[in-house]
């Protein structure tokens, strides 16, 4: 038996390997939620008028930081 198949039959490798996945799952929150929250602080921080000139209504903040959310998840 080689290392290799030593190594995917060792408890810990499994545990080795969810810890890993769940790291990175919080990473790929982190950087979504911080995308929403920088869109949403940005778009509610221009007036109404702002706002409109872009073609952006105040109701439509939310559903745009979660798109900008969405693309910065990849």
């Amino acid at each position: 038996m080689t290392v290799q198949n030593l190594l995917h039959l060792h408890p810990l490798h499994s545990v080795a390997h969810a810890m890993e996945r769940m790291w990175s799952n919080m990473a790929v929150r982190q950087k979504t939620k911080a995308a929403y929250n920088k869109t949403h602080r940005e778009l509610s921080s221009m007036s109404t008028r702002e706002l409109a000139d872009v073609g952006i209504d105040r109701a439509d903040i939310p559903t745009i930081a979660g798109e900008a959310a969405s693309i910065a998840s990849g």
